[in-house]
């Protein structure tokens, strides 16, 4: 058999120098298959010119043409293409042909403008450019900066009047991940702006070569309480000394069906309703749950109202655990009701249909209504104070008030002497040395000044008698006027004002036994029935958060503390340097730092007093400038809990306990001195 001829010593040569050339050229070609783009300068100035181009290793300029591409946003042509034909080197210093395509751009905008790849052709064969990046900055005291890159992440639409938007503000294309320093936003009109930082995450991708990441600043939740066109206003953000800007960014709000006009509810949604004791006995009290979990505007919908027929709702209290996501607010909102039924029988509880729009299927769903029935066996009534929250079941007796009637110590002037003793004790010490004990005498001066201070003015008993008689036959604004007249004598009585605060929530008046109930905080320590009256005050549906009533150590208490805390301290301190014993001096360091603790306690409890909130007076809706003019913002229930941030003529700005700032005017606010004033109007 012979041997092939591509074998042969000659042949066999020439075949593997043939292999070994196309190999190399298979890879030049290969490597030239994506020619790279190049710009010249990079970064560049804001207007400035700046040359984009990439080369081709043809021979001849005639072998290549462009195809149509799109120029990035704000990018704007100058001149070009430019073809030509120019020469390269090789690292051997020997040169070839090669072909030059450039253009001469110009940019309207800053930040890092992403290139797609240019499609081309050589003959007959399609090819492309890889991608690129050109960075545009702008001037600041003679330096480039790179500003950031600013903007709104809202999703897809369509949105839906109700409907809870998440809005997340980002920094886009940044080559490493820089922490916000200072962001500004402001509220968006049209709605409710609530800030949920913990949207967004930071998201990373590759763009030709470089790694660019998306980095969230902050992020919102807008819900619209209307149709039309709403905006979100532009926010600035620092980082890092770099600064940038987004756009406004538009949303248009589709209005809902009237058939969810009841609920309000936007998003997907389950109702759940749950009753226990199932079996209970006349008199009894029984705990209806209605709850509403999903996902959408949870927060701000209304849960349907039971139908309690024949039964008696003690009370309701509203609980909810939600937390913000990119589809609203997802958790769960309930409303425990505590009913009782005074006789044996069935009873049927009827929790009503549940409309809500499905945003994402453009549909309205409805969750169909829950007739309970509830046996209610025979059996002794049990009246459980706490639970049936009657209004003369939480009053001060008559004694009851007359004890807390007391002036509090220091506000009494002769008590300050009280703080002398000790010092001058020790300044005795120091002059006539062993000779202090025979004015020790001194260290009773505290105690009789406290007795002699620790009465007040005393009440009338018959007074507060007859109050009380007109209290228990629930002729509540007979009772209102004459605990209105006690207390303009006794303002500082926190039972009495606590009382007078049960007649007037008896009259129908909110604002004023809110305003009332803060008021007897102000002058005593709440205890556990003002504490449970406030929280059915502030538990009712039409309130979203309430303020808390002031909690603080009785100043009366630590104000004795301090006297004889100082006292002991002086004390203390002579023994030591009369006994000269060392462990007498960590005594006396121990009284001084005692003391100046119940001193901070004072402070609290002074100032903690000192900022109490104002009712909302009647029903006002504020706005969110302080002119008549100006577009209705927020609603404001009668009694809504309200801090005064800001005055500006007759408006104020009110902040209320979930955020929100509105203007209203000065008359539709209550604070504790115009109480007095508004029952004699209202009489």
């Amino acid at each position: 058999m012979g041997i092939p001829a591509w074998r042969r010593p000659g042949k066999r040569r020439t075949f593997l120098v043939a292999l070994f050339l196309v190999f190399i050229l298979s890879c030049c070609v290969f490597t030239e298959d994506q020619p790279p783009l190049s710009f010249l300068p990079n970064p560049v100035g804001l207007h400035d010119r700046f040359t984009l181009s990439f080369e081709v290793d043809v021979p001849s300029a005639s072998m290549v043409s462009i195809g149509e591409w799109d120029f990035p946003e704000g990018i704007r042509l100058y001149a070009g293409p430019n073809i030509r034909g120019i020469v390269k080197n090789r690292e051997d210093a020997s040169s070839y042909p090669a072909v030059s395509v450039s253009y001469i751009l110009l940019s309207n905008r800053t930040g890092r403008i992403l290139f797609p790849s240019i499609p081309f052709t050589i003959g007959s064969e399609a090819r492309t450019t890889t991608v690129g990046i050109q960075r545009v900055g702008a001037y600041s005291d003679k330096k480039l900066m790179l500003p950031l890159e600013v903007e709104w992440e809202i999703p897809d639409g369509p949105f839906y009047e109700g409907q809870t938007i998440p809005a997340v503000l980002v920094m886009q294309n940044q080559e490493e991940i820089l922490l916000p320093e200072r962001v500004s936003v402001s509220a968006s009109g049209g709605g409710l702006f609530e800030e949920a930082p913990e949207l967004g995450e930071i998201r990373r991708r590759k763009f030709g070569g470089t790694v660019l990441y998306t980095v969230p600043v902050t992020g919102y939740l807008f819900t619209p309480t209307g149709s039309g066109r709403f905006f979100l206003n532009k926010a600035a953000v620092t980082a890092e000394g770099l600064s940038g800007t987004s756009a406004a960014t538009a949303v248009d709000v589709r209005p809902v069906p009237a058939d969810v006009a009841v609920s309000g509810g936007v998003g997907r949604f389950e109702l759940d309703v749950s009753l226990l004791p199932e079996d209970p006995r006349a008199g009894d009290t029984v705990e209806l749950i209605v709850r509403i979990q999903g996902e959408g505007n949870l927060a701000y919908l209304t849960p349907p109202d039971p139908d309690f027929d024949g039964l008696i709702l003690v009370r309701s209290e509203e609980k909810h655990n939600y937390e913000a996501s990119l589809t609203g607010y997802q958790g769960f909102r309930e409303t425990r009701y505590l009913i009782k039924a005074e006789e044996e029988g069935r009873y049927e509880i009827t929790v009503p249909d549940f409309p809500y729009f499905d945003a994402e299927n453009a549909s309205v769903r409805t969750i169909p209504e829950t007739v309970l029935e509830l046996p209610v066996l025979s059996g002794a009534e049990i009246l459980v104070e706490q639970e049936t929250l009657r209004l003369p079941d939480l009053r001060y007796l008559p004694e009851e008030i007359l004890v807390a009637q007391s002036t509090e110590l220091f506000r009494t002037r002769y008590i300050y002497f009280a703080f002398i003793p000790g010092p001058l004790l020790l300044l005795i010490f120091r002059i006539r040395r062993k000779r202090v004990l025979h004015y020790s005498i001194l260290l009773l001066a505290p105690f009789v000044l406290f007795f002699l201070s620790a009465g007040g003015e005393l009440l009338s008993f018959e007074q507060v008698q007859e109050a009380e008689r007109l209290f228990l036959q629930e002729e509540y604004s007979a009772a209102s006027v004459l605990y209105r007249n006690i207390a303009s004598e006794y303002p500082e009585n926190g039972r009495l004002l606590f009382n007078w605060a049960l007649c007037l929530e008896g009259e129908g008046l909110r604002a004023e036994a809110v305003t009332a109930v803060i008021a007897s905080a102000r002058c005593a320590v709440p205890d556990e029935r003002v504490l449970s009256f406030w929280e059915t005050l502030a538990g009712s549906e039409e309130y979203v958060r309430q303020y808390r009533l002031p909690r603080y150590f009785p100043p009366g208490v630590s104000f004795i503390l301090v006297m004889v805390l100082y006292n002991l301290f002086f004390v203390t301190v002579i023994l030591a340097m009369y006994i000269k014993r060392s462990y007498l001096l960590l005594v006396s360091l121990f009284f001084g730092t005692l003391c100046f603790a119940m001193t901070g306690l004072l402070g609290h409890a002074a100032y903690v007093r000192s900022v109490l909130p104002a009712v909302v007076a009647t029903d006002v809706v504020s706005s969110r400038i302080p002119r008549d003019s100006a577009e209705a913002w927020l609603e404001l229930p009668e009694g809504l809990t309200v801090k005064i941030s800001q005055r500006s003529g007759d408006f104020v700005l009110l902040s209320t306990a979930y955020g929100v700032e509105g203007w209203t005017k000065d008359r539709d606010i209550l604070q504790f001195e115009d109480l007095f004033r508004a029952s004699q109007e209202l009489e």
